[in-house]
C-alpha cells in the first residue's frame, strides 16, 4: 500500500503549525483508524505505536498523542486530505526532533 495513493494523511501539531507524520507512522495510524471504524464496539480508541524510538499512545477518540508515561504532555493530531498547503512535511520524525533541538539551542545561545 503506497501512501501517495491514499486520500488521507495524519498530522501532529508542533512548533510552527501542523506536521505530517512520516509515511510508516501515517500508514499505521490510518490502518488502525480504518480497523476501528469497521469494529467500533470492539476496538479501543487508543493504541501504542513506536515513533522515533519512543512508545507513543495514539488516542483517536480525543485526537491526541503522548509518550507512554507522560500523559500530560499531549499533542493534537488530525486526519486530513493529502496535500494540505498549511502543513509541513516531516520526512523523518527523528530528524525533525534533532533540527528543532538545534534551533532552540541556537536561539538560546543568541539570547545568553
Amino acid at each position: 500500500m503506497l501512501l501517495t495513493e491514499d486520500k488521507f494523511r495524519w498530522y501532529y501539531e508542533g512548533a510552527g503549525g501542523w506536521w505530517e507524520y512520516d509515511e510508516r507512522t501515517s500508514i499505521e495510524i490510518e490502518k488502525y483508524q480504518n480497523h476501528r471504524e469497521d469494529n467500533i464496539d470492539s476496538v479501543p480508541a487508543a493504541f501504542e505505536l513506536l515513533i522515533a524510538g519512543f512508545i507513543y499512545i495514539i488516542d483517536l477518540e480525543n485526537r491526541v498523542q503522548y509518550r507512554r508515561g507522560y500523559p500530560t504532555r499531549r499533542r493534537r493530531i488530525k486526519r486530513d486530505l493529502v496535500g494540505i498547503p498549511d502543513c509541513k512535511v516531516s520526512v523523518c520524525l527523528c530528524m525533525h526532533i534533532c533540527l528543532r533541538y538545534r534551533f532552540f539551542v541556537t536561539i538560546y545561545r543568541q539570547i545568553v
